[in-house]
């Protein structure tokens, strides 16, 4: 496979050509309007080159190779991206097709010149990458949405970030970020020390420290102080001090593993059941859904519930007994859930995985 650069003309080295009758290469091949031709296949569309004995579009003559010859291609044979296959039906002679892949100018400077594949801002904007596509999103290259950009950044970005006269809604200027938020003006902030200092009532507090007001307070429904104080005081207040337990799910949280112990339960009701959820399975809706876990004497077969309505995340859940258990081999077996889908009866596999069952302990 060569490369062709789109709309331009080239020449190529074509060949070994071979005689049909003995099969002897063919070093000699000569320009015969009657009996030499060259068919041109861009992207399955037949086009004929028109061979010339003398410079020019389709020049066609011998090259310093054994039965090689060079053809030149104009631009209007190079013009077409894709696909390009060259063949020669000469009477009397045979060559081996010869395909190209006509690219853009861009992509072959990029491989084979110095230029660059355009992907980067200057190749996509130009010389000046400061201009098209600045201008494409400000409307005087200044400003966006009504707010001066030279007043936002300031001609020093490290001390002003914005102006109070420039936004929808005045705000104090921000500034020296590097040590501490400083007032600027009346209604300005300054944070030190953890504290909300001088800001206005109703917007971070009443003139103090917001952390030293009492909870829950009179605070109206809806508001973060009669959240805090009606909704988590009581909570967190009763459970210090007191132990938690958790309850480890048979199945693994990557859903691939579970352990059983043989003779056992795995009911919802004693929250022991085997649970998968995801929502990359299709509809689940009316499908018929098991559990099969391999023996070595056949397989053990868990009927299944689903909930969760698709596309959303849906969950499948098996609980075997204490029959299903007791039928188990101890050690490793794989484990599959299967669907059976409504309507097309198909049978898909959902999660498969190694199932570890042990053996229980028994009873004093």
């Amino acid at each position: 496979m060569r490369f062709l650069k789109q709309s331009t003309s080239v020449d190529v080295v074509i060949g070994p050509v071979w005689s049909t009758t003995d099969g002897s290469l063919k070093g000699d091949l000569a320009y015969n309007a009657s009996g030499i031709n060259c068919d041109l296949y861009k992207v399955g569309t037949k086009a004929d080159v028109t061979l010339a004995n003398s410079a020019g579009d389709g020049y066609f003559r011998a090259g310093s190779g054994e039965a090689q010859y060079i053809l030149t291609l104009s631009t209007g044979h190079t013009d077409t991206l894709g696909m390009l296959r060259l063949t020669l039906s000469a009477t009397g002679y045979y060559m081996k097709p010869e395909d190209f892949m006509v690219v853009p100018a861009n992509v072959w400077d990029a491989l084979f010149g110095s230029d660059k594949l355009q992907v980067d801002v200057r190749e996509i904007e130009g010389a000046d990458p400061t201009d098209t596509i600045r201008d494409s999103v400000v409307s005087d290259g200044t400003r966006i949405g009504g707010a001066n950009l030279n007043t936002l950044a300031g001609h020093d970005p490290g001390e002003t970030i914005m102006g109070a006269t420039d936004l929808a809604t005045p705000v104090a200027t921000i500034a020296k970020l590097d040590t501490a938020l400083e007032a600027d003006g009346a209604t300005g902030y300054q944070y030190t020390a953890l504290a909300l200092e001088n800001a206005p009532a109703g917007e971070g507090g009443g003139g103090g420290d917001p952390w030293t007001a009492e909870l829950p307070g009179a605070y109206a429904a809806g508001t973060a102080g009669k959240i805090l104080g009606d909704n988590l005081n009581a909570p967190v207040g009763s459970l210090v001090g007191v132990p938690s337990f958790g309850v480890v799910s048979p199945v693994t949280k990557d859903g691939k593993s579970i352990e059983l112990v043989q003779g056992a339960d795995y009911a919802t009701a004693d929250s022991r059941q085997l649970s998968w959820t995801s929502n990359l399975w299709p509809d689940l809706d009316g499908a018929t859904v098991v559990l099969r876990i391999a023996r070595a004497a056949g397989t053990v077969e868990v009927s299944c519930s689903v909930s969760g309505t698709y596309p959303a995340a849906q969950t499948v859940t098996a609980e075997p007994d204490a029959t299903d258990t007791a039928l188990l081999d101890l050690g490793h077996c794989d484990f599959q859930v299967w669907a059976t889908m409504a309507g097309s009866m198909h049978e898909v596999p959902l999660i498969e995985g190694t199932a570890l069952v042990k053996p229980a302990v028994p009873a004093a």
